[in-house]
């Protein structure tokens, strides 16, 4: 059931005050890289959305990930998810990983589900 949803950009220290108050409030947290220089989403957004998380909540990040894929390539996907693994697990300091998927859509992306310790 969804209760509400929350457009909060996690990029801006505004929202730092504006959250306050939702600190281990929400179940689940899905966070949508859509910023063309993602490099601070993938180091700072964890870590602000996990404050919102309740314990055993679930953390959601859809973004771009931090390998390439060159057209034409006869790179082994199974290679390069095991190198973004390491990636990922930075990111989802505080979680356990459940689940990560790869797309591809101009790029390389991923949406991976973490579940709060």
């Amino acid at each position: 059931m969804v209760r509400g949803v929350h457009k909060i950009n996690f990029q801006t220290s505004k929202m730092e005050l504006k959250y306050v108050g939702f600190k281990d409030q929400f179940a689940t947290v899905l966070a949508i890289c859509e910023i063309p220089g993602f490099h601070s989403f993938h180091t700072e957004m964890p870590v602000k959305a996990l404050r919102f998380l309740q314990s055993e909540g679930h953390l959601i990040i859809v973004g771009k990930s931090t390998i390439e894929l060159f057209p034409n390539s006869q790179a082994d996907i199974a290679e390069l998810k095991r190198y973004h693994r390491a990636d990922l697990k930075r990111l989802f300091i505080g979680c356990d990983i459940l689940k990560v998927e790869y797309f591809d859509y101009d790029g390389l992306f991923f949406l991976a589900v973490g579940k709060k310790h």
